[in-house]
């Protein structure tokens, strides 16, 4: 069997971004100038990583390099804001504070993409939820219709419309709020997306994962009908549904894929009860919210060590030190104890006293950490050794455990400590 060239080459770059292939032995059949040139038989083998060469009588190897570094852009922009880190024993991500962090939420259509985000934002604090679908249907003004003839036909928006209406949106949110994470639903559903992110929106947001509600298409066809039946939306039929999910299957899946080994993607079955369907999603939701605990204690721990005043009173909630609701077990004169009524004080508690040791930095080092979030509330557990960064002197070592409430940013309320 012969076939064009160009279609094996297209078609390896466009289903499997994320492998690498050489295709080679490459001749013309029939005459030169047609446009229905045939190829012999072409060979591929994969690749290592750092290769790709691609070959044929109508596209140069240039080109091709120029394709793939361009996806391999596309990829790596989305995530180029984080920045691994430890604390403990327990990885976690963080960054910038003036940079959207994004899930991607992804799966055919009545997958129960819409009802899980909804959970989400009613389970967690500081989190967002944008349905790319329903901007574009609730669009007002000379976009509407065309907006419209493309949802009707089950085709894809244009990215530029799509995230011209998420970027405004999240930028609305952003002046309201202090931070939290943006679940963008029904994004990316090509590579076009992809590229359109990048372009877009890779200068001020990070995608933290990627979930993806997978769920048969016999399941899919039943809840759209179900649905059409009050939700008045012009693509529940199933005529619309049944394009949109080849859409979704030979056009999402393939970027689901591509995107496997760039960001955390979490497969949740959406076929199951709706209690199983929400503890999947709950478990992969806290997954990503414990960076932003672990970014705050670890920050903690840096005032106390720094002695940044300013830092601490920000990462602490006020109602921390009123009454006696304390346990902070460590050696204090009885006018310490008796002034816990302001944060200054409790501040100054958190130094290790005697023997000279408060003069000098006092360093943290932290391990067997164990993190668990209740939703606006999450409990950090940890070995903590306070060291003399001077001496080496280790001053105090002890089981401390924080308490953080999710308040437009997580703050500690509480905190006991033990001797080790």
């Amino acid at each position: 069997t012969f076939v064009p060239s160009r279609f094996v080459a297209n078609t390896c770059q466009q289903h499997y971004r994320h492998k690498k292939y050489y295709l080679f032995g490459v001749t013309t059949r029939g005459g030169g100038g047609s446009s229905n040139n045939l190829t012999t038989p072409i060979r591929a083998t994969t690749l290592s990583d750092e290769e790709l060469l691609v070959k044929n009588n109508s596209r140069s190897g240039d080109d091709t390099e120029e394709d793939e570094s361009s996806a391999n852009k596309n990829l790596s922009s989305i995530t180029k804001g984080l920045v691994e880190n430890d604390f403990g024993g327990i990885s976690y991500v963080t960054t910038a504070s003036d940079r959207h962090q994004v899930i991607f939420v992804l799966g055919g259509p009545g997958a129960g993409k819409g009802t899980q985000c909804d959970n989400l934002i009613g389970h967690y604090k500081s989190v967002f939820h944008f349905s790319v679908g329903d901007l574009l249907r609730n669009a007002s003004g000379p976009q509407k219709e065309m907006i419209e003839s493309y949802l009707v036909a089950g085709k894809i928006v244009p990215v530029e419309i799509s995230l011209g209406l998420l970027e405004q949106a999240m930028k609305d949110a952003s002046a309201t709020s202090n931070g939290g994470i943006f679940l963008v639903d029904g994004f990316p559903r090509n590579f076009d997306n992809v590229d359109g992110w990048r372009r877009i929106m890779g200068d001020c947001s990070d995608v933290l994962g990627v979930f993806v509600f997978d769920c048969p298409v016999e399941e899919l066809e039943r809840r759209i009908l179900s649905r059409g039946e009050t939700s008045g939306r012009s693509d529940d039929n199933i005529a619309s549904a049944r394009k949109r999910f080849a859409t979704f299957e030979t056009q999402t899946m393939p970027v689901v894929n591509s995107l496997e080994n760039e960001v955390n993607v979490i497969h949740i079955e959406g076929d199951k009860s709706l209690d199983e369907v929400w503890s999947s999603t709950r478990a992969a939701m806290d997954d990503i919210v414990k960076n932003g605990v672990l970014n705050a204690n670890q920050k903690l721990l840096d005032a106390i060590a720094d002695k940044d005043w300013e830092e601490y009173s920000n990462l602490c909630d006020k109602s921390m030190v009123e009454g006696e609701e304390q346990e902070v077990q460590e050696e204090a004169s009885e006018e310490e104890e008796s002034s816990t009524s302001n944060l200054r004080t409790h501040f100054d508690l958190e130094h290790i006293k005697g023997d000279g040791h408060g003069d000098g930095r006092q360093e943290s080092i932290v391990s067997n950490a164990e993190i668990t979030i209740h939703g606006k509330t999450a409990v950090v557990a940890y070995d903590r050794i306070v060291r003399h960064a001077e001496t080496g002197e280790d001053l105090s070592k002890m089981r401390e455990t924080r308490v953080w409430h999710d308040k437009d940013g997580w703050v500690n309320v509480h905190f006991v400590r033990k001797p080790l």
